[in-house]
């Protein structure tokens, strides 16, 4: 099942109706990491270990209504987390609407059984724009849904589900790539850096990942599901170091480059069932 995510996101997408023990086996996904066995250098991984403290977003004001944007409740609760040391931040059974989550050091935001977390579709609920590598150009862009920059033992846990409600920015992908190539020909060859490449405008048209942690390290993805695809690519890990992604489902159907998994000018990433 090692290093076979591919195969396995292309026959989630073309099955959606297939049972997702099928794809992993009849024993489901193992709780225990196996050891790595890689044809190259590569360390042991195992789960970044966070503080037994549970934050929950209900406690700073979030609503499981679907309709009340809760993105300053669950930052709140993220926010707080990471300065009491950490925990995890937990999303209850229900539909929390939001708008971009950033994560911090030593916080686990896990989605209990029965939780949606489901993303805006206004733009707006993405700014200020944030470090990004798009598509291999570092500039300054909408937020991904899920980010975190600088951060070291961090997680996106399950069971509960992501709705990237992806769908409303599909059409600006007739407008990205000559956005792309102008940031090429205009800034990056003559060489204006990311901090002079500010995008995050409807007019640039450049659409944010769904999950991206950028220069982190330790960092955890498992268990839970994506059942709408996001704006863009779907999991970006960008400069990252020790990264554990595991017994996710992958839903991108229909999406314009909603790729399942990219893995980044990373390194010692273990992806499996």
């Amino acid at each position: 099942m090692r290093f076979t995510f591919c195969v396995l996101v292309f026959a989630a997408s073309l099955a959606l109706a297939q049972d997702w023990q099928q794809l992993v086996g009849p024993e489901g996904a193992p709780e225990v990491i196996a050891p790595i066995e890689a044809p190259f250098k590569m360390p042991q991984l195992d789960r970044p270990v966070f503080r037994d403290a549970v934050f929950p977003i209900t406690d700073f004001g979030a609503k499981p209504d679907g309709k009340s944007k809760n993105t300053q409740a669950i930052n709140a609760a993220i926010d707080a987390c990471a300065a009491a040391g950490g925990g995890t931040v937990l999303c209850p059974e229900g539909t929390w609407l939001t708008g971009a989550i950033h994560l911090k050091s030593n916080v686990n935001l896990h989605l209990a059984e029965g939780a949606v977390l489901r993303f805006s579709e206004d733009p707006a609920d993405y700014l200020p724009v944030v470090f990004t590598r798009w598509a291999g150009f570092e500039c300054y862009n909408y937020s991904p849904l899920i980010y975190a920059r600088d951060c070291e033992n961090i997680a996106v846990t399950g069971p509960g589900t992501l709705d990237g409600n992806g769908r409303p920015w599909w059409h600006w992908a007739e407008r990205q790539e000559e956005t792309a190539m102008q940031m090429y020909r205009d800034q990056i060859l003559k060489g204006i850096g990311p901090e002079g490449r500010v995008y995050g405008t409807p007019e640039a048209a450049l659409r944010p990942q769904f999950i991206s942690p950028i220069n982190c390290s330790n960092v955890l993805l498992e268990g839970f599901t994506i059942a709408e695809p996001g704006p863009f690519w779907t999991i970006d890990l960008v400069y990252c170091d020790h990264v554990i992604v595991r017994k996710l489902r992958v839903m991108t159907e229909g999406g314009p480059n909603t790729d399942g998994m990219n893995v980044d000018s990373s390194r010692n990433v273990l992806i499996e069932h």
